[in-house]
Formats: C-alpha cells, structure tokens, sequence
C-alpha cells in the first residue's frame, strides 16, 4: 500500500508489514487512529481537543450549505404574528386593516364566513331566513279591539274568534310589525297575542309622516299557534292595515 493512504484494519495491529509507513490506520476494534512511521513503527496518532467553531467567509462560496438554506422558510412578520396567536379548533386566519395576520375565533354552528369587501374585516354572519307574512286590518277606534286577520282597514273592529287570529304555519319569529294607520300616532300602543297571551306590547313610535312605520318586535312562534293584535292604549289607529314580519327558523 502507498504511504500516506487512509485504511481499515480488522487486526489489532498490523505486523505483516504489508502497510507501508506513513499510512493512517482505522482499528475496528478500538476506533483508533495509528500511523507507521518512516521506522516501521506503528504509533498511536494525537488528536487535539475538538471545540466548535464558525462559518466565516462569504454564504454563497459555501455552495452546498446555502443550497441547504435555501430550502427554509424565512422568519418574517407573518410568521412572528401567526406564533402570537392564542389558536383554537375552528379559527381563520385574515389580515387586518394594519397588515397583521390575525385570527377570526370561530363563529356558532349555522353561521357563513362573510366578507364585507375592500377595506373591511371579514366576520361571522347569518344566513337570511325565509320570510313569512301576516296581514290584518280594521277600523279600530276602541281599546280592547282586535284587528281581523286578512281584513280591509275599513271592516270593523271585531272580537269574535277566529276572525282575528292569524294562523302560523311555520316555527319562527315575529321580527317586524309594519303598518299603515289613518289617526294614528307615535303614542297608539298595540298588543301581540299568542295562543290568547300577550306577548310583547308595542308602541308605534317610528311613524312617520305618511302615519306608518316599521316596529322591530322579538316573539316566537311554532307551526300551529295563532296570532293576533289588538289596540290596547293612546291614539287610536283608525282605519290601518298591520303586518307581521316572520322569519323562519
């Protein structure tokens, strides 16, 4: 063998002397490094204490290192943002109006990512429900009376059962109660019946100058329930035509 050549022994030590002197020798039993030197004589190679050190020099002569680099995702500010963010199952991330990715915490079960165009944070909204109608109407000049279901504003008041009650058809809730009144104003006070209970009591204070207006209301119904209004206090309405707004579940 050549001097100067690195190889692996099996043996102890090699004593053929078919390794010439100069050549390094690797030691399966030990892992250690020995040498022959220019007298035949193997000796033990000294190895100095390993320290760490550091690259220097330019990146891109460091041909394979930077191909390596080149491989990782920068840290940049969407990264530090998104790692500032307390997450939770059902998150969106979006960005803000300050350019930061932030997160848009989960909405409730139903509920459509919407957005709300350039320059607007996107949310959590609800679809629209379907959209039901229960018209009445009467001349209503006394306290008490009930406006009849499918009525005319110039019919009478009339309190005889079922002429007043509005039959429901679908589960849902009463969200607006619209109306078109001849001597009304915004003190006239109306009642919303359920089944025969009052449930929520009105005052027609968004009237405007044409004696009608749109009233927001909150009362539930299920299919199979009847609805009524009666005229309850104040101003009378006169000759009106009212409308319950339904949104369906």
């Amino acid at each position: 063998m050549a001097n100067g050549q690195i190889i692996w022994s099996d043996s102890t030590e090699p004593g053929d002397g078919t390794i010439a002197a100069g050549t390094i020798v690797v030691f399966s039993d030990a892992g250690i490094l020995k040498q022959k030197d220019s007298s035949n004589v193997v000796k033990s190679l000294s190895v100095a204490s390993v320290a760490w050190g550091a690259i220097s020099g330019t990146l891109t002569d460091q041909t394979d290192l930077e191909t390596a680099l080149a491989g990782k995702q920068p840290i940049d500010q969407s990264l530090t943002d998104i790692s500032g963010l307390t997450l939770s199952q059902g998150d969106i991330f979006y960005v803000n109006g300050s350019g930061n990715i932030v997160n848009l915490g989960s909405g409730v079960s139903g509920q459509f990512l919407k957005t709300l165009g350039t320059g607007n944070d996107p949310l959590w909204a609800n679809p629209a429900g379907n959209i039901a109608c229960c018209p009445f109407g009467a001349k209503s000049d006394g306290t008490g009376s009930f406006l009849i279901a499918n009525g005319k504003s110039t019919d009478g008041d009339d309190s005889t059962k079922p002429k007043t009650r509005q039959p429901i058809a679908m589960d849902g809730t009463l969200i607006r109660l619209a109306y078109k009144t001849k001597d009304g104003d915004t003190t006239t006070q109306m009642k919303i019946h359920v089944n025969g209970v009052v449930e929520q009591t009105v005052v027609l204070s968004s009237m405007n100058a044409n004696d009608g207006g749109v009233e927001t209301i909150s009362v539930s119904v299920t299919a199979g329930d009847y609805v009524e209004i009666e005229y309850d206090a104040s101003q009378k309405p006169g000759e009106c035509t009212m409308y319950f707004i339904q949104e369906l579940s």
